[in-house]
């Protein structure tokens, strides 16, 4: 720029010599005469002026060449780059595959965990976002989006979560983690929007595992009128004294042997009788102590299905549980 403007004075220096010899009457040389008398100045300058040129142009074309041969260097480490890490993630799957396709909802938590610890968790959480896998992602999407060293990761990492709500069999959805141990802790307000306690008189003192129980029931509000009336009418019919114990209705773990959530801990469910009718055992016979029998067409009544109708399961017959009726 500096070489430009420099020539620019060089030729208004001549112009303004052309204008003077122009209007100057007291010599009497011909213009042209005068003209030659300037023609070296105007031939250096404009020599000097097209060198400075060539060179700016010179200049200008060698530092496009390098910055285009940079940019040309930069893409192919870029795609050096690019084929390393897919070679790498393509490496990851295979030796975490038969976890991520796993049946076992603990086993694909520890294929994401896997695959995320060797540093693709944003991967991960496509995996897990893509197949849905609440069971087995949540838990991972959880500890990447409070781990996260960027706000693209949390970001993506929540919108997994989001993602990974789990349907009640209510239509409802909610979000929630469930431990090694079956624990469950929920990630939103579910607890405090559909839960209520409210107090069943039948079940004042009745007997529980430990002691006697207050009466006062937590449960799932859009049940729990239904749960009020079926123990109502039981006592209505002279059927109280089949009711034992108390063993229980909403708790936060998952279903027995993995990480899905269970009808207690929606709040849907409720355990009798316990001691006669434990997992995985036939119900106790109409009758003798303990059974449930005759109870079960009265909860029925209401919504309630029964653990000891399960089929193709191991079956529960002191479990009850709530479906929409």
């Amino acid at each position: 720029m500096r070489g430009i403007q420099k020539l620019r004075k060089e030729l208004e220096d001549v112009k303004a010599t052309v204008e003077k010899l122009q209007s100057d009457k007291k010599t009497g040389r011909d213009l042209w005469d005068k003209l030659s008398s300037i023609t070296p100045l105007a031939t250096g300058i404009l020599i000097t002026g097209m060198g400075t040129v060539a060179t700016i142009i010179y200049n200008n074309r060698q530092q496009e060449i390098l910055r285009l041969q940079n940019a040309s260097e930069k893409v192919r480490l870029d795609s050096d780059a690019a084929h390393q890490h897919t070679l790498q993630r393509i490496e990851a799957l295979d030796k975490n595959m038969k976890y991520l396709i796993s049946k076992d909802p603990r086993e694909r938590q520890l294929g994401y965990f896997n695959f995320s610890a060797l540093g693709f968790r944003s991967e991960a959480l496509q995996i897990i976002a893509m197949s849905k896998d609440s069971a087995g992602g949540i838990n991972v999407a959880l500890s990447i989006s409070q781990n996260a060293k960027s706000s693209a990761l949390k970001e993506e990492a929540d919108k997994t979560i989001r993602t990974l709500k789990t349907t009640t069999p209510l239509g409802t959805t909610v979000a929630y983690t469930a431990g090694e141990n079956g624990e469950v802790i929920f990630k939103d307000e579910f607890k405090k929007s559909e839960l209520a306690t409210e107090l069943i008189p039948q079940l004042v003192n009745m007997p529980t595992i430990n002691s006697k129980f207050d009466g006062k029931v937590t449960f799932n509000k859009v049940a729990i009128g239904d749960l009020k009336a079926a123990f109502a009418e039981i006592e209505k019919m002279g059927l109280l004294p089949l009711v034992k114990t108390w063993d229980g209705s909403q708790a936060d773990r998952a279903i027995r042997g993995s990480l899905k959530l269970s009808d207690h801990a929606l709040g849907l469910a409720f355990d009798i009788n316990a001691k006669w009718n434990f997992f995985g055992s036939t119900a106790t016979p109409e009758g003798t102590e303990g059974s449930v029998i005759r109870l079960v067409p009265i909860f029925k009544k209401y919504g309630f299905m029964w653990g000891g109708d399960y089929l193709g399961r191991i079956k529960d017959p002191m479990h009850f549980y709530w479906r929409k009726h």
